[in-house]
């Protein structure tokens, strides 16, 4: 069975800032939009070994499928650093929640192989999932 893990990023920012910074404006390199509707949009992300992603955001609730995972470091707008581990493989594929739009961050891919991920963003209000409590 695949883990649901919730993410809480960022409180609301402007629609003005999200706009600018939307993954498919800034990083659209990585981000590709495979599907866009008036309700949802799906992107297929891939960051090969070495790629480091521009600051970026995502302006909506979303759910998003790691089908590969690497090393990551990860920056936030204020500086921060933080180092992400890869996921085993036996976690495969991994289901992450991110409610409300993510903080502005970068991210370099400091592993030994490619990530890849499908994110599903819900444009109209919040997701049409519950989690358990």
């Amino acid at each position: 069975m695949t883990e649901i893990k919730p993410t809480h990023w960022a409180a609301p920012q402007t629609e003005d800032q999200l706009n600018k910074l939307d993954a498919t404006v800034v990083a659209s390199k990585w981000h590709q939009v495979i599907f866009e509707n008036n309700f949802l949009r799906i992107l297929e992300v891939i960051v090969k070994v070495g790629e480091t992603v521009p600051f970026h955001t995502h302006q909506w609730d979303s759910i998003m499928v790691t089908l590969e995972d690497s090393d990551f470091l990860i920056r936030d707008n204020s500086g921060f650093d933080t180092k992400e581990s890869a996921l085993e493989d036996d976690k495969l594929p991994f289901v992450e929640l991110i409610q409300g739009s993510l903080q502005p961050h970068s991210y370099t891919n400091i592993g030994s192989k490619k990530y890849e991920a499908i994110v599903f963003e819900y444009k109209k209000g919040p997701i049409p999932l519950s989690l358990p409590s």
